[in-house]
């Protein structure tokens, strides 16, 4: 993220096209991010030569894309509903371009299978997500760029899924361990060959980025709510026998309970006011809540959730040092409006927890929603102190729910 793929893979794309080796080429992304891509392709003397199809009405786009050649945009969720119109027009694309690329990791999601069914001479992926653990997300990923390089899914079971699962275990005896780390060995030397991988160390060594990152891992200890929510979910989950009667639904609910808790137990009380939420997850978020004696905080509460509580005492004291630094310092700072500010970025794993941060800070900021409704950045600015910029960004593009 943040590491110039998208204006990499546009000045690639526009030699090729100013060198007359390619004619068509498709641009998949999520809509929150086309219009960066626009900008980014009018960067590489590429503006006039490309087309968006955001609804079904730009269809046109599509044949003149395909008569006089250019650079088709569009989403993820438009494709998937065309798929059969812009998978295989008259004319092959020389190029597509899949960005946010893990949005195909699923090898069974009807994206996924719609994906592979495009016809082109070349394919990029690009995605700022690093390597993913599960190999099957690592099997449909390259499968799309080379199908088969990793054999069918039998073949990909045999020699890399079941000889690197059985690996992980503790108690590996010695001869599975070395077929552990060969199946490790043969699966990456046949996929590195395809990766092109760019991390902050590239930007240091040449300067373009001068700072660099320091991490810190910080235990939290769970507030008494948390703590009695999450006590009482284990209890149950052991204890009773309605969560053992649906046993294959129960990972994944109680995964999502278990995560609520831990964010902000309010979650657990928006599960159930969510129409979107599954009805397994609704029941036993339901007979949680009946079980323990508590009553719905309020939802500018700032003491129910450890998280919520440490990030605003952080950007607290961060803001009151700001503060306090020397008239002169500050004076300088405002200058003409361009002089250096504290700059604060909170990644969240939900919208809601961003919507949760808006209403509870503490400190009274001016919330400014950007001009593109789908933008994944909001940017907070202090209304009366003009040194602090707090960003609020979802990790996935497009947001998460």
């Amino acid at each position: 993220m943040g590491l110039g793929k998208t204006l990499q893979t546009s000045t690639f794309i526009s030699g090729l096209f100013f060198s007359k080796i390619i004619q068509m080429v498709m641009i998949i992304a999520p809509v929150s991010i086309l219009e960066s891509w626009s900008e980014e392709l009018a960067v590489a003397g590429l503006k006039g030569l490309v087309h968006h199809i955001c609804s079904t009405s730009d269809m046109k786009a599509l044949q003149i894309v395909v008569k006089e050649g250019g650079i088709l945009l569009t989403s993820y969720e438009m494709f998937t509903r065309h798929h059969k119109i812009l998978e295989s027009p008259s004319r092959r694309w020389d190029y597509v371009v899949l960005d946010e690329a893990h949005r195909i990791k699923n090898y069974e999601a009807h994206v996924t299978k719609a994906m592979k069914s495009i016809e082109c001479t070349k394919k990029i992926l690009m995605t700022g997500t690093p390597i993913p653990k599960n190999l099957l997300d690592i099997y449909s990923l390259m499968d799309f760029i080379q199908p088969g390089i990793l054999g069918d899914k039998d073949t990909f079971d045999e020699n890399f899924m079941y000889p690197i699962k059985k690996g992980q275990y503790s108690n590996l005896a010695k001869g599975d361990k070395e077929e552990y780390l060969k199946a490790l060995a043969r699966c990456w030397s046949t996929i590195s060959p395809y990766l092109l991988r760019r991390n902050k160390s590239v930007l240091i060594e040449s300067g373009d980025l001068t700072c660099k990152k320091h991490d810190v891992v910080i235990w939290l200890r769970l507030t008494k709510l948390q703590v009695k929510l999450y006590e009482k979910l284990y209890q149950l989950h052991h204890e009773t026998t309605q969560f053992r009667s649906q046993e294959q639904e129960i990972p994944f609910t109680l995964s999502a309970l278990y995560q609520s808790i831990c964010n902000d137990p309010y979650l657990l009380w928006k599960i159930l006011d969510d129409k979107k939420s599954g009805r397994q997850v609704k029941r036993l978020a339901g007979n949680l809540l009946e079980s323990v004696d508590v009553d719905r905080p309020s939802y500018d509460n700032t003491r129910s959730s450890c998280k919520i509580n440490f990030i605003l005492d952080l950007i607290k004291q961060m803001f009151k040092e700001e503060r306090n630094q020397p008239k002169s310092v500050t004076e300088n700072m405002q200058g003409e409006g361009k002089g250096k500010k504290l700059k604060i970025l909170v990644f969240c794993q939900q919208i809601y927890m961003m919507d949760r941060l808006e209403v509870i800070a503490p400190i009274l900021f001016f919330y400014e929603l950007p001009p593109c409704a789908t933008s994944i950045l909001i940017q907070w600015t202090h209304a009366h102190n003009r040194y602090i910029i707090l960003y609020l960004v979802v990790f996935q593009a497009g947001g998460s729910q």
